[in-house]
C-alpha cells in the first residue's frame, strides 16, 4: 500500500500491536499525533479486532481519559475512540495537503520568476490557488 507525502508515492506508515499487546503508551502518542497532524484518511486497528477508516480531526492525549475523534470515510457521524482501545496507526489515504506548504508555494514562484528573467515563456506567475484534486 503507499500513500502521498510531499507529493511523492511512499510506502503508507503503518504500526501495528506486538505480540505484548501493542506499541507503548509513548509510541501511541506518537503515532496518534503523527495521525493527527497528516491531513488525509488514517486507519485505526482496534484492540476488538476491527478497523476504523477515517480523518482523525480531534485527539486529547492528556485528559484523565484520553480520546481520538475521527470522521469515519463512509459516514457523517463522529466516532470518539479511548486510546486504549488502538493497537495500530496507519497513514492510508492521500496527504490532500502533500506539496502545498507555504515554504513549496515559494519555491514554486521563484523558479518561475527565475525562469522568466531567463526569457523562457512561464505564463502568469502571480498567485493561484492551487486545485485540490
Amino acid at each position: 500500500m503507499t500513500s502521498t507525502q510531499s507529493g511523492k508515492d511512499v510506502p503508507a506508515k503503518t504500526e501495528h500491536a506486538s505480540h505484548l499487546g501493542g506499541p507503548s503508551s509513548g509510541e501511541l502518542a506518537s503515532l496518534l499525533d503523527e495521525a493527527f497532524d497528516y491531513r488525509g484518511d488514517v486507519t485505526l486497528h482496534l484492540a476488538n479486532g476491527t478497523t476504523l477508516t477515517g480523518y482523525l480531526f480531534s485527539h486529547d492525549p492528556h485528559s484523565p481519559e484520553p480520546c481520538v475523534k475521527v470522521y469515519p470515510t463512509h459516514s457523517s457521524d463522529r466516532v470518539t475512540l479511548r486510546t486504549a482501545d488502538i493497537l495500530g496507526v496507519e497513514l492510508s489515504g492521500d496527504d490532500k495537503a502533500a506539496g502545498r506548504s507555504w515554504q513549496a508555494w515559494v519555491q514554486r514562484y521563484d523558479e518561475k520568476k527565475r525562469l522568466r528573467a531567463q526569457g523562457h515563456d512561464v505564463g502568469n506567475i502571480e498567485p493561484q490557488p492551487d486545485s485540490l484534486d
